[in-house]
């Protein structure tokens, strides 16, 4: 696998080695070194990364998020967020897309946003979802804060908890960097923080203390920080997007919003209602707990290796 960090391990007998990429921006998967490994099956965790020269018997690529399915979810807001760029770059990705396919026609999503444009493009699907080790986070006593997780970009729409923040005077604390970072500082509240990176220790702990997670972007593939907000029982408010309601399957477990001012409705309900409060909170854990942990998804993505490989 394509992925981060070097390691090799073994999982139900298979060893699995994840190789670190070479940095090049956009296209650095393109580059990566060599495997010189004798594989059974390539899983590229970057679909950029299936066009590198390393090849095995068997490969598959793992599709997170696509530039198509963001303008096919909303094509106003896909224009808001990218303009002509945007536009130009359907048709990059489009071009990639084909090349990839004849190399790795088997694609894993890791949610039902992706598969309706591969399947167009004639890959063979199959949704396999996203987990955490639901074992390293735990709710702890809930403090008086919300939190926003990501990058800080204009389509993931931090100015929305901003402005929640400044309505209802709850503390929020920001963690992640990005280009909009000085200007959402400029507009931000008083009770807004700015935190920047924080390690993934810390990332938990502030988690665990917090009552809620704002999540308003206006596309995810996943969005894995919300199911990580659940398992810390902090109760998400979500954008009313695709992947948020894939992610919550139906279940009452967060809270789903149209705009600024259902979210600032949704978030002082809540503030008056514990008992609602502390339902949704279980219910986000046992969630997560039932369908989003590691070793659930774990199990799709090897039942596919299985199959693909013959074992």
């Amino acid at each position: 696998m394509a992925g981060r960090e070097d390691d090799e391990f073994t999982y139900r007998g298979a060893r699995i080695h994840i190789v670190r990429s070479r940095k090049i921006p956009m296209v650095d998967k393109r580059f990566l070194p060599r495997l010189d490994l004798d594989a059974d099956m390539i899983l590229y965790l970057d679909y950029v990364a299936a066009l590198s020269r390393n090849r095995a018997q068997h490969s598959a690529t793992v599709f997170h998020h696509l530039a198509r399915s963001f303008r096919d979810e909303n094509p106003a807001l896909y224009r808001k967020y990218f303009g002509r760029a945007g536009q130009r770059y359907l048709l990059v990705e489009r071009v990639l897309l084909h090349r990839v396919m004849k190399e790795t026609p088997i694609a894993l999503s890791v949610s039902d946003v992706t598969p309706p444009y591969l399947r167009d493009l004639g890959f063979s699907v199959t949704v396999v979802g996203n987990g955490i080790d639901v074992r390293q986070y735990r709710s702890a006593d809930k403090e008086d804060y919300a939190v926003v997780v990501g990058r800080l970009v204009n389509y993931k729409r931090v100015e929305w908890a901003l402005q929640v923040s400044e309505a209802l005077g709850i503390p929020l604390k920001v963690i992640g960097v990005g280009p909009l970072q000085q200007y959402l500082q400029r507009i931000a509240p008083k009770t807004v923080e700015f935190m920047g990176y924080v390690d993934e220790a810390e990332k938990i702990r502030i988690l665990s203390h917090a009552k809620y997670l704002f999540a308003f972007s206006a596309f995810e593939g996943f969005d894995l920080p919300v199911i990580e907000a659940m398992a810390a029982g902090a109760v998400p408010v979500m954008s009313n997007i695709r992947a948020h309601r894939y992610i919550l399957s139906g279940m009452r477990a967060g809270v789903v919003v149209n705009s600024v001012g259902d979210a600032i409705s949704a978030v002082r309900q809540l503030e008056r209602d514990d008992d609602v409060y502390d339902f949704l909170s279980r219910a986000g854990r046992r969630l997560v707990q039932e369908r989003w942990d590691a070793e659930i998804v774990a199990r799709k993505y090897f039942s596919v290796i299985q199959r693909v490989v013959g074992a």
